[in-house]
């Protein structure tokens, strides 16, 4: 996500959406009921049984949608993605090794990022360790000897790592090319006889990622990376649950609203307090808390979203209202279509895989940020027909005609 706020948008974003003044002013464009009953309606009519079924096929292009929105299938967010990674790759080719430490720590520095909030720097990361990654997905695992490949290729990250006289990105990339072997070292992933040496290897591999970032703080060099890459390290490491907040604390607060970051240590977070309802919400308040500066309460989303993805009972004991709020945030501070449409479905499928009685709010906000900030539809992003999105961007502009007097009052 960007931190500009685009100018000039009817809703202070920053301000609470008062569900019930809409819904008492919006109730009159909807002969024999309120606003939140009619667009639950028209919601779940259309989204209930697509995420409930499971996925489905591509739907085939149509017409753009009414009222007249246009559709752009090669969406910017994506064109943007291969971009950068075709731009590195080109430079992984030339060996231009020197050039691509320059162009991530650029990027680094900036917080450059797609339209969609993916962060250039992860898609140089993973870009340049593409070749490592597709030999360890090649491999049957039988036997140990098929790290062979992916050891020689840790062999040239750790030349160029030797060779750099402690530059923080050629230390970076070992330490990651050292992790990703690790991480296909689980013993669980090889036959019974290959599991402790398995477990060995990993255990080999995490030790010396974690030798390599110990001459690199990742706060002191202001680097996301080499938290991230520290984050990872403390995860591998035999009681590292002990330093693991510790570790993504560093991260986070050098990057406050990556997804990323809150999608891995979300789960885990979870699993650590159980039960502890009001710890975990006391933990996505602190999220709302660090971003609030850049994305308004956007935290309380990025906290929420992959606690309801390890444990879909959470949603019974999270503020519905304030996850709207926080997805509304979420695309109107970024200033770019790509969040609007990406927080749309979010809410569409929120609404999808909600009980009765957390609908309405959901509901209104999906509603409320279709009609005010949805200029296009990007397909890609939404796990639906256009059909069904076109429906749901008509819904909103019949059931949300002039927000500007209800929200001046």
């Amino acid at each position: 996500m960007r931190s500009d706020c685009r100018a000039g948008n009817v809703h202070s974003v920053g301000t609470p959406v008062d569900y019930g003044a809409i819904s008492q002013t919006l109730s009159g464009a909807v002969s024999g009921g309120t606003v939140a009953a009619f667009a639950a309606t028209v919601v779940l009519s259309l989204v209930a049984g697509t995420w409930r079924s499971g996925p489905r096929a591509a739907p085939a292009p149509e017409s753009a949608p009414a009222p007249g929105l246009p559709v752009e299938r090669a969406d910017p967010d994506s064109r943007e993605y291969a971009a950068v990674g075709d731009l590195v790759a080109a430079l992984v080719a030339e060996e231009e090794w020197a050039e691509i430490a320059v162009r991530i720590a650029g990027w680094e520095r900036l917080l450059e990022t797609t339209p969609g909030g993916i962060r250039y720097h992860q898609i140089a990361v993973e870009t340049c360790l593409a070749a490592l990654q597709g030999a360890l997905d090649a491999m049957p695992r039988q036997d140990l000897g098929e790290l062979e490949p992916a050891e020689r290729e840790l062999s040239h990250f750790l030349d160029r790592h030797r060779s750099a006289h402690g530059a923080p990105v050629p230390a970076l990339l070992a330490a990651r090319a050292h992790l990703a072997i690790a991480e296909s070292c689980h013993a669980e992933y090889w036959p019974e006889v290959q599991a402790k040496p398995a477990w060995r290897r990993r255990a080999r591999h995490v030790a010396a990622a974690q030798a390599i970032l110990a001459g690199f703080d990742p706060v002191a060099h202001m680097s996301p990376l080499l938290a991230e890459a520290h984050y990872l390290a403390t995860r591998g490491l035999p009681g590292g649950e002990d330093r693991l907040e510790s570790a993504f604390d560093d991260w986070i607060d050098l990057d406050p609203a990556n997804p990323e970051a809150y999608a891995l240590h979300v789960p885990w977070l979870a699993e650590a307090l159980g039960d502890d309802w009001a710890a975990l919400a006391a933990e996505a308040e602190r999220a709302v808390r660090r971003a609030e500066a850049t994305h308004g309460t956007a935290g309380y989303a990025l906290f929420c979203r992959p606690l309801f993805a390890a444990d879909p009972g959470a949603r019974a004991h999270m503020d519905t209202e304030r996850f709207a709020q926080a997805l509304f945030d979420m695309a109107a501070f970024s200033g770019n279509q790509s969040e609007v449409n990406w927080a749309a479905a979010e809410l569409a499928e929120e609404i999808a895989e909600s009980a009765p009685g957390r609908v309405a709010p959901l509901t209104e906000t999906l509603m409320l940020l279709m009609r005010q900030h949805l200029r296009v539809i990007y397909p890609r992003l939404w796990p639906l027909p256009e059909s069904e999105i076109a429906a749901l961007a008509e819904a909103a502009w019949r059931v949300v005609p002039d927000l500007e007097p209800a929200l001046a009052a």
